[in-house]
């Protein structure tokens, strides 16, 4: 069984609405610049004007890179760990 993960975005984090998903920006500077990833609005829900997302933890998202104009395909739960490495420092 798949277990759920649900993550607040913190407000260093950029997210945009277009059309029925969220395309979400990783915090500016670094080798992460450009990067950003898209949610679905059904996964998302609006708590005091932060943007929170839950999905399984098996669920695939696309990990866009603007800069070198790439993508791949990567588990929520990877993207899950990554956020909250970025918000420990």
């Amino acid at each position: 069984m798949s277990k759920l993960y649900g993550y607040e975005l913190p407000p260093e984090f950029k997210y945009e609405e277009i059309e029925d998903e969220f395309k979400i920006y990783l915090p500016e500077g670094g080798s992460l610049e450009g990067v950003f990833f898209t949610v679905p609005k059904e996964y998302t829900e609006d708590t005091n004007g932060r943007l929170k997302i839950t999905l399984k933890n098996k669920d695939v998202i696309y990990l866009f890179n603007e800069k070198k104009g790439t993508y791949q395909t990567i588990r929520w739960k990877q993207v899950w760990m990554g956020l909250e490495r970025i918000r420990r420092k």
